[in-house]
């Protein structure tokens, strides 16, 4: 079980690390679907599978942050 929680770890890193090059309302999205997908996982696992319920959250959580960083894309338009 600690094998998986290093490489979990590893992998979060790795997936954060790479945001910096991202447009703000495309982070919203990943950031979402990370969420998600960990919610997702904790879910399925109650119900005995983790991996549909990552999947299910991750595709949850991706097209909710997409529509939030879309949102406020266009409401803080500041002209730049």
């Amino acid at each position: 079980m600690r094998k998986y929680g290093v490489i979990v770890f590893l992998s979060g890193s790795l997936l954060l690390s790479g945001c910096s090059g991202l447009a703000e309302e495309n982070k919203y999205t990943l950031t979402g679907a990370a969420a998600g997908a960990g919610a997702g996982a904790a879910a399925g696992l109650a119900v005995g599978d983790p991996g549909m319920g990552a999947l299910v959250g991750g595709l949850i959580g991706g097209v909710s942050g997409l529509l939030y960083g879309e949102y406020w894309k266009d409401e803080l338009d500041l002209g730049f």
